[in-house]
């Protein structure tokens, strides 16, 4: 069986999305299966998931290992980004169904969705973090210098370092301490930088099904209790080689996938994101052991 498939990113997530209402042959009990050869990223095309987009926006969300995926933020935006440049929209709102139900993106711009993740909370101990909160920071010293680090959970696990004026840590070594931190637990690290009251520049490789929207969720929140930044702001996801240059970063960003304005309610404590997937490429594959 050969199925056309098309490939979309938010913040350098990847995902690869079927319209599985043009492939009939293609059998719900058939998506692990599906999804195994489609993400494998040696001999399929690679992937964090794939989402398959069937009649009236019903959608299902599959790791490479072929178990469906309960949260899925970023495949969420990836799925309401076609859903809405295929004509599925209505009333100013894209609703997708899923296996916990139905969810509900309002459309504010061509290409602009707005999202609902919750309540953050805090990774260690799980009490709900709202914008009075404190004791969320801890500083820790690097070579003489402070870099604050704060580990929230907002649909997923993320870990957050602000590196203070002075203050030098890389990537990697964020990998390294959240891999010792939260040994055999799936925590995305972020590295971050404020730039102003309103714009966040965040350094992370997201990979699981919602990293990114997890990820810039957990930055704001973090910047806003340490009074980084205002509990409205955009966070932009850097590129190799802007050198943190957020006009760099939002010149190579041509689909605008790579930066999500995030918002928390304080009335709620809710955290909304506004993003978009944005468009690798379109293909064909053809499934093995398939006629």
């Amino acid at each position: 069986m050969t199925v056309s498939f098309y490939k979309l990113q938010l913040a350098g997530n990847g995902f690869i999305l079927v319209d599985a209402a043009a492939h009939p042959e293609l059998a719900r009990d058939g998506y692990p299966q599906a999804a195994r050869a489609l993400a494998d990223r040696r001999y399929g095309v690679g992937a964090t998931a794939v989402v398959f987009v069937e009649r009236d926006n019903e959608i299902r969300v599959h790791s490479p290992d072929g178990s469906p995926c309960a949260e899925a933020a970023d495949a969420l935006l990836c799925a309401a980004r076609y859903a809405f440049d295929s004509g599925r929209a209505a009333a100013g709102a894209i609703a997708l169904s899923t296996p916990r139900g139905k969810r509900t993106l309002e459309i504010l711009g061509a290409h602009e969705f707005r999202l609902d993740l919750g309540s953050p909370f805090a990774l260690l101990g799980g009490r709900v973090v709202t914008p009075n909160s404190d004791g969320l920071v801890e500083i820790v010293d690097r070579n003489g210098t402070g870099i604050a680090i704060t580990a929230l959970h907002v649909q997923e696990d993320a870990i957050v370092a602000f590196p203070q004026p002075g203050g030098i840590i890389s990537h990697a070594k964020l990998v390294s301490l959240a891999q010792r931190g939260f040994p055999g637990r799936a925590v995305t690290p972020a590295l971050a930088r404020a730039v102003t009251r309103d714009t966040v520049l965040a350094r992370a490789v997201p990979r699981t099904p919602s990293g990114a929207c997890a990820a810039a969720a957990a930055v704001l929140v973090s910047a806003s209790v340490a009074g980084l930044a205002d509990r409205d702001a955009v966070v932009i996801f850097e590129q190799p080689g802007t050198d943190g240059q957020p006009d760099a970063s939002l010149a190579r960003d041509r689909d605008d996938s790579r930066r999500l304005a995030v918002s928390w309610d304080a009335d709620k404590n809710d955290i909304h994101v506004v993003g978009t997937g944005g468009y690798l490429f379109e293909g064909k594959f053809d499934l093995p052991g398939s006629p």
